[in-house]
């Protein structure tokens, strides 16, 4: 079996640990980053399989690495699940996925079964993706 390599970005110490927990736990390496630029200089050195961001990062915010990232071919490709603790109407959440044109958004907090099976689904479409190419 594959592991898969996940980059965990979030400056909310508690948050971090908890998701680089549950994901060590069920059997994903996992890295993480506490900033944007920490996120885009991680996935430079080694491309994760799937990176989960969060949206309100203090300095470059989490939709400012998710355009940066989607700019590059390098990047372009890796899955991002979005988070947010950001309290609104979900057609909010609507509109800026639909906007920027990316996958799901976290809830936090959620709960971690949710969290897990956004990420395998995301894996699995990659995989399937991949393997049509």
């Amino acid at each position: 079996m594959r592991v898969h390599r996940i980059l965990v970005v979030d400056d909310d110490p508690a948050c971090l640990r908890m998701c680089c927990r549950c994901l060590d736990q069920n059997g994903f390496s996992v890295t993480s980053a506490t900033s944007g630029p920490e996120a885009l200089a991680a996935v430079r050195a080694q491309p994760p399989a799937l990176i989960l961001l969060d949206v309100n990062l203090g300095g470059m915010s989490g939709i400012a690495v998710y355009r940066a990232l989607r700019r590059s071919s390098a990047t372009s490709s890796i899955p991002v699940i979005l988070m947010t603790g950001l309290v609104g109407p979900d057609d909010l959440l609507d509109c800026a996925r639909n906007e920027l044109g990316c996958g799901p958004i976290w809830r936090k907090p959620g709960t971690l079964s949710s969290l897990l099976d956004h990420i395998r689904r995301a894996l699995s479409e990659t995989t399937t993706r991949s393997s049509k190419s």
